[in-house]
């Protein structure tokens, strides 16, 4: 049925068209269309609609003033006004997140029916995200549908979004059904002259829809608006679709020059749109499951696509793209002033202009940007502060045209106290002047992306992946990149990630003035399989690099191979001692244990040959601790030396330097007896509980240091030199074993008859012989 406006003219002293559309709207019937003449321009005021109705306003222009007489007051030119009912109280404490069942108190759900959307809230005091300012918001929000009533029970459709804590209620809603407003030839309001004060559904918008099932806005024009071109509020499935919006007076104001938001709206959709320099282009508050699509925002003065902090969830923008830019980001989540909101996802979005492209921020969660293509100016793309989680990033193309040092594809900051938590950035390709500066905890992924004709400034510190800025990463995984440009560095780590390291597959190329890889190691290091290409120097390292090979970590297959290493075979050296240090000891090892039955177990080998002494040290070391008794109590220490050579016993030693309830720490020492001269040593197998650290190039010290000391035992006897001087008949050797050997096998260079052994101790035996030298004669022996 159609009702046409123009059948109903101005009455009395009537001066607009506001009395007579009324008219015109109280004669139509239920799901009537009022139609407007398109040769008509109208002069509107204020309409509360009632009724599911069609407003086509058939190419019509209108003149409206919602806020006649004053700036401040106001409400909506058209405003379709559904009921929501008195409040029904719950008789639990509370209503949890996630549960389908909602007891109302004693008698109330006979006013209730499966099939019925409800409006679920209470009154908790929301605090903003870091709960540092004024600003509050009162109460949760939600729509639900009821799937079933038994007695005062109702069961939901899905499980509620929140915990409802503080006097937690539920209302029933009267919906307007399908109402929409179509085809606006111009639509522009009269400048109010200032910035409103009410910005809620009822205040002076062109369109609002409350408390409607399904409202729809399609084909209008706007040029020119103070608050929303259109608000949606407490509504489901809203539409809007096909118009365009122009210049709004005051988009530097909050709240002002919105084309449209979706106001604790359940479903929603903004499609197939263009603005110029609105605040906002959709907005989403506390609303679950929006979507926009195929929009054009020129100029906006604002964030084009915002999900506003206050706890909006699964809400995706596809398709929809932002030209320019006056003070802020094309997309957000997240608002200092509110909080955090959930799961936004970004699909084929396009960015070209000065601003940042998308900001995610007070510990909102889930944002993910697929298929990017953002060209900017200025010195973020992509912003990911205070706290935010959840952070993934694939494919597309991101440009960075601005000349900054300090200009970044993606920039991850700890700031506000919180950390960003979780980025992954996989198959995106970058160009221009900029990196990566990912300052994140939780699990930081780059993997199969590319720099193409990078130019870093070099600044000192830039790089086209830097990570571990101020705090580490648990997973670190920089794997399959490929980066060629001209840069400081390629992958920069600061801080080595505390659980898992990956560094592979990376091929880099051309100008790096600094390092290929500039990186802190661990023993959890995997750098594996790495092209480094051109520039000044391959690899750097922070931290103990032998150490950490030792430990674990797996350096291997990299060009150049100079530090290709791993634990067998990874070289470890003592200093040299000079003229008047022959004799001192250097600390070689440390084994630490932090709790009650943890071991550790290695085999090492030990050579040297720097001096001119004809006999050299060498041996072969099994070294163990373990704490079996309890905290505090002695460990066992086994200290083994085995097919030695220039090297007793005692020239290796076990020291305890720590033993007490929160740890062991076994500290292993050699002593280079000879001056002018090095020990090389290398961990063989190690195994147990806990690893031992192993380093080189440990100061010379004099003596040990205090604490328990264990020197070694022979494994295998010992196989020595002595010398029985010209004319007599024996010589007395200390031999080291620790014990008293059982055998003791001598070979002289020299006729000096029969020879044997007498006196054997725990210290000494003596070597005999029936025939005294004429000259100083060498003796050979072997006990065990």
């Amino acid at each position: 049925m159609y009702v046409y406006v123009e059948s109903f003219p101005r009455m009395g002293s009537e001066t607009d068209d506001t009395e007579r559309i009324k008219r015109a709207i109280d004669s139509a019937v239920e799901f009537a269309t009022v139609q407007f003449d398109p040769n008509v321009s109208y002069t509107i005021t204020n309409i509360i609609i009632n009724k599911s109705l069609t407003i086509d306003l058939n190419g019509a222009s209108l003149t409206v003033d919602p806020t006649p007489g004053t700036s401040s007051d106001g409400a909506p030119v058209f405003w379709f006004k559904g009921i929501q009912s008195i409040i029904y109280a719950v008789a639990d404490p509370q209503i949890n997140q996630n549960t389908y069942t909602i007891n109302l108190e004693s008698g109330l759900g006979a006013d209730f029916s499966a099939n019925e959307y409800i409006l679920i809230g209470d009154y908790q005091v929301i605090f903003p995200w870091n709960a540092n300012q004024d600003f509050q918001i009162i109460g949760h929000h939600e729509i639900n549908m009821i799937v079933s009533v038994n007695g005062d029970t109702l069961t939901l459709a899905k499980p509620t979004e929140w915990n409802y804590s503080t006097g937690p209620y539920v209302r029933k809603f009267s919906f307007i059904r399908k109402p929409k407003i179509m085809n606006a030839g111009r639509i522009r309001e009269v400048n109010p002259g200032g910035p409103s004060t009410t910005t809620s559904s009822g205040g002076a918008h062109i369109f609002s829809f409350s408390n409607c099932m399904m409202p729809q806005v399609e084909n209008c024009v706007f040029e020119g608006w103070n608050l929303h071109a259109t608000n949606f509020s407490f509504c489901i499935y809203p539409i809007i679709k096909k118009c365009q919006a122009y210049d709004p007076f005051r988009p530097q104001f909050g709240g002002h020059g919105y084309f449209v938001r979706f106001n604790i709206c359940l479903g929603g959709l903004a499609t197939e749109s263009f603005t110029r320099h609105v605040r906002h282009m959709v907005d989403w508050a506390e609303s679950l499951d929006g979507k926009s699509s195929k929009n054009l925002a020129l100029y906006p003065w604002g964030t084009a696509f915002y999900m506003h902090g206050v706890g909006s969830k699964r809400v995706s923008s596809t398709n929809d793209t932002v030209l320019g830019g006056e003070t802020s980001e094309a997309w957000c989540m997240g608002n200092p002033t509110y909080g955090a909101d959930f799961d936004f996802t970004i699909t084929n979005p396009t960015y070209f202009g000065n601003r940042r492209a998308v900001t995610g921020q007070t510990n909102s969660r889930g944002l993910k940007i697929i298929n990017p293509m953002f060209k900017t100016t200025y010195d973020t793309a992509i912003y990911l502060s205070t706290g935010i989680k959840d952070v993934t990033v694939v494919g597309g193309e991101i440009e960075m045209l601005g000349a900054s040092a300090n200009t970044k594809f993606v920039r991850a900051l700890a700031a506000g106290g919180a950390n960003v938590e979780n980025v992954t950035i996989e198959g995106t390709r970058f160009k221009g002047n900029g990196g990566l500066h990912l300052d994140a905890i939780g699990t930081v992924i780059v993997d199969s992306s590319i720099f193409q004709d990078i130019a870093v400034v070099s600044d000192g510190f830039s790089a086209c992946v830097r990570a571990g800025v101020t705090v580490p990463a648990s997973d670190l995984i920089i794997r399959n990149m490929m980066v060629d440009g001209l840069f400081e560095r390629a992958i920069y780590v600061s801080r080595a990630p505390t659980r898992n390291y990956d560094v592979s597959n990376n091929f880099i190329n051309r100008g790096y003035t600094s390092f290929g890889m500039h990186l802190a190691v661990s023993d959890n290091m995997r750098l594996r399989n790495n092209t480094i290409l051109g520039g000044s120097q391959e690899f750097s390292f922070i931290g103990d690099f032998n150490a950490a090979v030792t430990n674990g970590a797996i350096i291997t297959g990299n060009v150049p191979n100079i530090y290709d290493k791993k634990v067998t075979g990874m070289t470890f050296f003592t200093p040299n001692t000079g003229g008047s240090s022959a004799g001192y000891w250097s600390q070689i090892g440390k084994v630490a244990i932090t709790q009650q039955f943890q071991d550790s177990m290695s085999t090492i080998s030990l050579i040297s040959g720097d001096s001119s002494n004809t006999n050299t040290q060498r041996a072969q070391v099994f070294f163990r601790v373990k704490q079996q008794g309890a905290m505090g109590s002695p460990p066992v220490i086994e200290l083994y030396i085995s097919n030695q050579n220039g090297m007793l016993g005692t020239d290796l030693a076990a020291v305890v330097t720590q033993n007490d309830l929160t740890a062991t720490v076994v500290q292993l020492y050699v002593k280079i007896n000879n001056a002018f001269e090095t020990i090389y040593f290398n961990p063989i197998h190690s195994a147990g509980s806990v690893k031992a650290g192993w380093t080189g190039y440990n100061a010379l010290v004099q003596s040990l240091p205090g604490g328990t000391q264990k020197t070694a035992s022979y494994q295998n006897g010992i196989d020595g030199v002595t010398i029985i001087n010209a004319r007599a008949p024996s010589v007395t050797v200390t031999h080291g074993l620790g014990y008293a050997p059982s055998s003791v096998v001598c070979t002289p260079q020299a006729n000096i008859g029969s020879v044997w052994v007498t006196n054997i101790t725990t210290t000494t035996f003596t070597i005999n012989c029936s025939v005294a030298p004429a000259s100083n004669t060498v003796v050979n022996y072997h006990a065990k």
